[in-house]
């Protein structure tokens, strides 16, 4: 899928031209005329929180961010549910990374350890159910899936793409509360340069490139939030704040901060550097292996397996 991704005919393909008309497999949701790309995002985004949960496969991980990243410069047109579940997966790693982040600023603390210096820990932090250099490791994890999800997210609603997905802007707007939320604390307020009561100063620092992001993101809920409130309607339906995100995201100019300074993207010059897939000197040392541990687990209720293999196998 990660070769796939690289080709940008492809994605231009799964996400523009090719449709299903109905996909009876797939247990989550009923739908139809969903996109092959938009499927395709489905099943990567459960892939991505399953891992996340369960596995902890950096190796997936990577893969599975990098197939997004990729296919986020030509996603249009993307199912309703697919942008749902899209806004609710990145909205449950801002949480997680921000307790991570309370957490590792708490275990540093506790420790006497400095924010990016892991190598000096006391006894009572290397007995803890939770170092700092767990947290850290952890916080990583965390950090590479909030960067990549929030980057494909604003790659999908630049100013050149966002009236082609309307339906993002809508699940966005739907979780507006939820992620503004997320976004005022203090792991982010750090990211951005803004301290509330000292309380950023002990967060660990995201990027530049994910701070901008960040106040993207903000920008637009309350650009598009301004226009739902200037319709001045009680009882609004869906297809008619669908029409307001329709006529509002037509003059958003697309506000991000970069060194601390507002700008306004009008070219396509934040799109996410193209992922390859790199093979490995020995790639048999791994799927071999993996191979064999997929085949055991599926077959022990029918054949039984000696625990060390023959000589020679």
């Amino acid at each position: 899928l990660l070769c796939f991704s690289q080709d940008d005919g492809f994605n231009v393909t799964a996400f523009q031209h090719l449709f299903l008309p109905s996909v009876p497999w797939y247990q989550e949701r009923y739908m139809k005329q969903v996109s092959l790309g938009s499927l395709m995002l489905l099943c990567v985004l459960r892939t991505l929180v399953f891992n996340l949960a369960k596995l902890n496969d950096l190796y997936l991980l990577d893969t599975f961010l990098a197939v997004i990243s990729n296919m986020s410069p030509h996603m249009e047109s993307i199912h309703p549910y697919a942008s749902q579940r899209l806004v609710a997966v990145t909205l449950t790693v801002l949480k997680k990374y921000s307790s991570c982040a309370h957490r590792l600023a708490a275990a540093r603390e506790a420790s006497g350890v400095r924010a990016g210096d892991s190598s000096v820990l006391t006894s009572e932090s290397l007995h803890s159910s939770e170092s700092p250099v767990d947290l850290e490791q952890m916080l990583d994890v965390y950090k590479r899936s909030v960067e990549v999800l929030v980057r494909t997210i604003c790659t999908c609603l630049r100013p050149r793409q966002i009236h082609k997905n309307t339906n993002i802007a809508y699940a966005i707007m739907h979780k507006q509360h939820s992620i503004l939320e997320a976004l005022a604390d203090p792991a982010f307020l750090a990211s951005q340069g803004v301290a509330e009561g000292g309380g950023a100063g002990s967060m660990p620092p995201l990027s530049g490139a994910l701070a901008g992001d960040l106040a993207f993101l903000r920008s637009l809920i309350q650009h598009i939030d301004q226009r739902i409130d200037q319709a001045a309607e009680q009882d609004l339906s869906v297809e008619r704040i669908m029409e307001i995100i329709e006529r509002s995201t037509s003059t958003f100019p697309g506000i991000a901060t970069s060194g601390g300074t507002a700008q306004t993207i009008t070219r396509d010059d934040h799109l996410p550097v193209k992922i390859a897939h790199q093979e490995p000197d020995e790639p048999e040392s791994f799927f071999v292996q993996y191979a064999w541990d997929v085949i055991k687990a599926f077959s022990q209720g029918d054949l039984h397996w000696r625990q060390q293999p023959s000589a020679g196998v």
